[in-house]
């Protein structure tokens, strides 16, 4: 072990002998984990230089390494959570790899699946079935429950009343459980606090919007909602009196707030007033159209 790792995780962790340390740290380097790695999963979790190496970290590191999470994949994902270190293999993480093999059906839904989120792996199994026990009770098809999991399985660790929350606000803005979209807006809501929901709710106000209007927006875009406070102001300046669009416009097509203003709204309203003062395209043409365009279209 050297002096610096050592010092360091002295601050955080009794250690009468370096003895353990030294063959944790062999262990990793063995797996292809380099210095700073190690020294990154030491500053958080300092107790695991602690663990038997051959009994808690190796059958573990050796598991993730036969799904194919070998370095340098493994070392980022256990540096987003290690306490999955600390998670019993036997006792938790197998029963919910199974459980997530099962429910998710394709070994390759599994392992994307996986890759958006270490971190189910340390969640308790039965609170897991019972969230998605919770979606398909409200309704939510089956095949859209996989799509959620797959894409997004950082919900499941989320409280589960909070689901039973979600789901009911989402059907009083007249998105039903059953709908395509439900999983896209569920997944929006789920991305931040009340608070913040509220605040953007705000900012959308300031500048003339009503609540049917944003849930007019929401219903047809659910991910609008998740640009940030201050890129929303940005967009509803540059929209409202750079591009003069109509307050309307917005609220039918809020895909614009899912585009970059500097690359693409900016440089695409400057292309369509040249091209209007030239004359080769009309006045009247859809400004919202052409911002909405996608790369292939244009």
């Amino acid at each position: 072990m050297s002096l610096e790792m050592a010092t360091s995780a002295c601050k955080f962790v009794k250690i009468k002998s370096t003895d353990k340390a030294d063959l944790v740290l062999q262990l990793l380097r063995a797996k292809g984990f380099t210095q700073s790695q190690i020294a990154c999963l030491i500053s958080r979790q300092p107790h695991f230089i602690l663990y038997d190496p051959h009994k808690n970290l190796k059958p573990k590191i050796e598991y993730f390494e036969s799904l194919g999470f070998v370095a340098p994949l493994l070392p980022k994902m256990l540096y987003g959570d290690p306490r999955i270190l600390a998670t019993s293999l036997k006792n938790r993480i197998l029963p919910n790899i199974d459980f997530l093999r099962g429910f998710l059906e394709t070994e390759e839904n599994f392992i994307l699946s996986l890759k958006q989120c270490f971190s189910v792996l340390r969640l308790d199994t039965a609170l897991m079935m019972s969230k998605i026990c919770t979606l398909c009770a409200f309704g939510v098809p089956e095949p859209n429950i996989r799509r959620l999991i797959v894409l997004h399985p950082r919900l499941l660790c989320i409280r589960l009343d909070f689901y039973e929350e979600k789901v009911q606000e989402l059907k009083e803005m007249g998105i039903e459980p059953t709908s395509k979209y439900f999983v896209t807006a569920f997944r929006s809501m789920s991305a931040m606090s009340n608070s913040k929901w509220e605040r953007k709710k705000k900012v959308l106000m300031g500048f003339g919007w009503s609540e049917r209007d944003i849930i007019m927006a929401f219903r047809a875009q659910p991910l609008f909602m998740t640009t940030s406070e201050k890129k929303m102001k940005q967009l509803m300046e540059f929209y409202l009196t750079k591009a003069c669009l109509q307050l309307s416009d917005l609220v039918r097509s809020p895909h614009l707030f899912m585009i970059s203003l500097e690359r693409n709204a900016i440089p695409r309203c400057s292309v369509l007033k040249v091209l209007i003062s030239k004359g080769l395209i009309k006045k009247n043409v859809s400004v919202a159209g052409a911002l909405n365009m996608t790369e292939e279209t244009v």
